[in-house]
């Protein structure tokens, strides 16, 4: 199950103080787009897709969230940094994560990146250093 906004909140003030904490961090690549192109309908039906996606990789110890329009997050606990590279690797590499049919134009797909929360580190700069690793990832499909 994939939780809303405040329950992503909720669990933040949770984890303030674990330092086993890793974030994947996921956004939907064109969603925009394909609103404006194709309509809400077919962009609704992406944003089904990236959530049935990231389903698929939830634990018991790693919760998703639908925290935007095209933005989601997982956090996982009792974690290792290994751990969260081997799931964004193998994230990346699943062809599932392209949410729609690839056209002369655009696409959508999940952007993804991970971080492992670092000693001293607020819960909030990890996130942040998982969604620049989200960044890096979208910026580099695009270029390719």
């Amino acid at each position: 199950q994939l939780y809303n906004k405040r329950h992503y909140k909720e669990q933040l003030k949770e984890l303030q103080n674990d330092c086993t904490i890793g974030v994947i961090y996921f956004d939907i690549d064109n969603l925009k787009r394909m609103n404006d192109t194709f309509g809400h309908e077919k962009g609704d039906a992406v944003i089904l897709k990236a959530a049935e996606f990231i389903r698929r990789y939830l634990t018991e110890q790693a919760s998703g969230f639908r925290i935007g329009g095209d933005e989601f997050v997982m956090l996982i606990r009792d974690c290792t940094e290994e751990k969260v590279q081997e799931l964004v690797s193998t994230m990346r590499g699943d062809e599932k994560g392209n949410l729609s049919d690839v056209t002369a134009e655009f696409y959508c797909r999940l952007a993804i990146g991970g971080a492992f929360r670092k000693t001293a580190e607020t819960l909030e700069e990890t996130i942040k250093r998982a969604d620049d690793e989200m960044y890096k990832n979208k910026h580099s499909v695009r270029k390719a």
